[in-house]
């Protein structure tokens, strides 16, 4: 499930966080907030919640310590467009990261923050990671060699965030499975997760699913085939299993993973 709530103000997050238990959305002038189910982090604590901010905080950076002190830990400099911090994949192929986006990266590894990449367009990626040490992620990614659009990585994006010793979460946003609509499948996806493994190796691939855009202005879900619903999360650890992976591999590619730089970070 999920639900999206505007804030004008970082102030008001303390209000909601009283209220809910949940992930949180950063955009430029405006935070969202995002209630998700992480099946993954189910298995490992009952009241663990991880925070998101998507997007960047573009006026004054500072506020990122606020948004530490309420419980934050994940952030995005950018989502598509281009904005103070960085530039995302609708953006100047040409821009990057700039120097406030360079400074608010060295906030968050200080503070001790998880750094995403998904959105970010390639020569913002490679700034991020040029201008950071800890392992980074790209929630929400799949392979641009399987399906070539913008919001896809690239074999040496994927080599990138494994040598970092970070993850990607498999995206199950139908156009970025597959360019042609019949095959925007589970089993599509999951041949995905096959590819990265393949580049990456089995410990740096996860599920990032992308369920906000499961659902047109209609409130109609439109996940892929066999994944048309949230619920059926779990058809995708069939079929791993069903394509040979143990019992071990798809306990890291469900959870571990990313628990691992979240441990790691977090910590």
């Amino acid at each position: 499930i999920l639900s999206y709530i505007c804030i004008q103000d970082v102030s008001q997050i303390s209000v909601l966080m009283n209220k809910f238990s949940t992930s949180f959305k950063v955009g430029a002038g405006y935070i969202v907030l995002t209630l998700i189910l992480f099946i993954s982090l189910r298995y490992i604590y009952k009241e663990m919640h991880v925070l998101f901010e998507e997007a960047g905080i573009e006026k004054n950076i500072q506020d990122i310590e606020k948004l530490y002190e309420l419980g934050i830990r994940h952030g995005n400099l950018t989502w598509n467009e281009e904005n103070e911090l960085g530039t995302g994949v609708k953006g100047n192929s040409e821009r990057g990261i700039t120097e406030k986006g360079r400074k608010l990266l060295k906030k968050m590894e200080d503070l001790g923050m998880i750094i995403d990449v998904s959105h970010a367009n390639e020569k913002s990626f490679w700034d991020i990671l040029e201008s950071t040490k800890t392992p980074i992620i790209a929630s929400h990614s799949n392979a641009q060699t399987l399906c070539n659009v913008a919001r896809n990585l690239s074999d040496e994006q994927l080599r990138a965030i494994a040598k970092r010793r970070g993850v990607v979460g498999i995206n199950s946003y139908k156009n970025f499975i597959d360019v042609s609509e019949e095959n925007q499948t589970l089993e599509r996806l999951v041949d995905h997760i096959d590819y990265m493994v393949k580049i990456m190796g089995i410990d740096y691939v996860g599920l990032g699913f992308d369920f906000g855009e499961y659902f047109d202005p209609d409130g109609k879900l439109y996940g892929p085939k066999g994944l048309e619903k949230p619920e059926e999360a779990k058809n995708i650890l069939n079929v791993l299993g069903s394509r040979g992976y143990s019992k071990e591999d798809i306990e890291k590619i469900a959870f571990k993973n990313f628990f691992r730089v979240i441990k790691e970070i977090l910590n």
